[in-house]
């Protein structure tokens, strides 16, 4: 018996050894996991990589790499591939892709894949391929040259797009926010597609309802805009000449900029010159229905930016008048 029992116990101490070393053997991988992890925080964040250290190996993830290509650490290979995605030859072939339509005969690799790729790079947030991309201007032009009306506008490129757009907002404003103000046109052509997709009327409220959390210089940004003639294009696109699409992306866009008080540009809208005709001039019930929402909004006094009773006075004037003609 006493044998039996020192044997018991001698193989439960060996299975306990043997569990101890595995469960050591785990941490230790975990530590190093770790250790790779927080190398590879430290060296996307810190900035541009000295170019004498750098690989001399190019590639990108759109391209296939070439098999014969060394076995390295992970963390190096990804260092290489950001060393390389942040050239401006590179960043410029990332933007082709999510500007330029496929030609038809194009493989789904062209169409999709490399598309949904490049969108992915930008998105991941990198801060020295934003860079190259936000203080190159002929790289914004191109970016930018989706919106041009003679180029065609398909939403799924639109998306992509709009995501790069939406990502340099938030993490390059300021460059952002530059080119804008040289480049006014851009605002004329967002409006002109807002009836495309969401997506652009998302890059659109995004620019003309952010809050001060957004724009360094908010004040400035928002007075800008209410000097431009942005308002009076966007309630246009009420009259009864655009299709009901166009109607609700407006109408959500103007809501927005409504809720976006106190603003320059919110004060703009509430004024009888900017919103009234939107009334007045609506024969179409989508056009109607659609400014009525925004009409009904700019009376609510939680939410809006008038303050005068005389604005209070014509706005239910015409939104009676509105009610009796539906």
């Amino acid at each position: 018996m006493a044998s039996s029992s020192r044997k018991i116990g001698m193989s439960k101490w060996k299975q306990g050894k043997r569990r101890s070393s595995r469960l050591s053997g785990v941490l230790d991988a975990c530590k190093v996991q770790q250790s790779q992890k927080m190398a590879l925080h430290e060296n996307i964040t810190k900035g541009p990589y000295d170019d004498k250290a750098a690989p001399s190996t190019s590639y990108t993830l759109i391209q296939d790499q070439p098999s014969s290509m060394p076995e390295k650490p992970i963390l190096e290979r990804i260092l290489d591939i950001l060393q390389s995605l942040r050239d401006r030859s590179q960043v410029e072939q990332l933007l082709q892709y999510i500007i330029e339509e496929p030609l038809e005969d194009a493989d789904n690799k062209r169409s999709f894949k490399f598309p949904f790729i490049a969108c992915e790079i930008f998105t991941c947030e990198i801060d020295v391929i934003l860079r190259t991309l936000a203080e190159e201007g002929e790289l914004m032009n191109l970016l930018f040259s989706f919106l041009e009306p003679n180029r065609p506008h398909s939403a799924l490129l639109a998306g992509y797009f709009s995501k790069v757009v939406v990502c340099l907002m938030l993490w390059k404003t300021a460059p952002l926010m530059n080119y804008v103000q040289v480049h006014q046109d851009v605002f004329c052509q967002l409006v002109d597609l807002i009836g495309i997709t969401s997506t652009i009327m998302e890059v659109l409220v995004r620019l003309v309802a952010a809050d001060d959390h957004v724009y360094p210089n908010f004040s400035d940004v928002m007075q800008w805009l209410a000097d431009s003639n942005l308002l009076e294009m966007i309630v246009d696109k009420l009259s009864p000449s655009c299709a009901p699409e166009v109607h609700a992306n407006a109408a959500e866009t103007l809501c927005a900029i409504t809720r976006n008080v106190p603003s320059a540009l919110a004060t703009k809208l509430s004024s009888p010159r900017i919103f009234g005709h939107a009334l007045e001039d609506s024969h179409s019930k989508s056009g109607l229905v659609n400014s009525l929402s925004v009409c009904i909004l700019l009376l609510d006094p939680k939410r809006s930016a008038i303050n005068s009773p005389l604005m209070y006075s014509f706005l239910n004037h015409n939104l009676c008048m509105s009610l009796q003609s539906l």
